[in-house]
């Protein structure tokens, strides 16, 4: 064997897809299709046990197991052992209720700022767009590209763009989900400089996948205990660093 292929004799997940454990269960979100899979017990099992190992020092079951992976997509081939298996591991009953509101507060007038309303209404209208052409992928890449511009933390300012968001959301046709509002949130904050932490979080059993705003002092008009309810699977900009 040559020393090249030494090198790329380890499997990680690709580049776009994120991962995250739920009950001691592997899951898995691929930006570019939207779809989330999940790994039985035997199989998460099954995939730990190859993770950090050299694919020439596995059994002949093994490389089987690993070829298919890598010919449909789950897995990619490198040349050093990859990171953790998941970003967050949780071990919980999940949501009771799966019905998500974005907004648990009434939205008073005086909270109306013309400047945040109008680019909240772009930016709803904008993510549609988006994840018609390039499903939810471009819209993370365009939050990772605008995260470093966020430098101080200001709660006050993060919670008054959720509210003029939320106003904002009357005013487009479409139903909006907890996703085009987050992401709208989150990008206008980046470009106020403000620091704020842009969340996906899953669970199995019924299953759900979410997306919320964090700042300073925690989860901004949503539930404050959902850190504890779902598993992280995609986390862009950090207001506690």
């Amino acid at each position: 064997m040559t020393n090249e292929n030494m090198k790329i004799n380890y499997v990680g997940w690709p580049p776009f897809v994120n991962t995250t454990e739920y009950n001691g269960n592997i899951i898995t979100l691929n930006e570019k299709t939207d779809v989330f899979t999940f790994f039985d017990d035997d199989q998460s099992n099954y995939i730990r046990s190859l993770w950090g190992k050299n694919i020439a020092e596995l059994d002949e079951g093994a490389k089987l197991v690993i070829e298919q992976l890598l010919l449909n997509g789950t897995l990619i081939k490198c040349n050093a052992p990859s990171d953790a298996l998941g970003i967050d591991c949780k071990v919980t009953n999940g949501i009771a209720d799966p019905r998500w509101a974005i907004m648990g507060q009434d939205i008073k007038f005086k909270s109306f700022r013309p400047l945040y309303w109008y680019k909240a209404l772009n930016y709803l209208n904008s993510a549609y767009r988006e994840k018609r052409a390039n499903n939810i992928h471009g819209l993370l890449n365009t939050l990772r590209t605008k995260q470093w511009r966020a430098k101080k933390i200001n709660d006050k300012k993060l919670h008054l763009i959720a509210e003029n968001t939320c106003i904002a959301m009357k005013f487009v046709l479409k139903d909006v989900q907890c996703l085009e509002f987050s992401y709208a949130v989150a990008k206008i904050a980046f470009e106020e400089s403000i620091k704020c932490e842009f969340k996906i979080g899953v669970q199995t059993y019924p299953f759900i996948s979410h997306a919320w705003i964090e700042g300073a002092s925690g989860v901004v008009m949503d539930r404050a205990s959902l850190n504890g309810e779902v598993s992280t699977i995609v986390s862009i900009g950090g207001a506690r660093c």
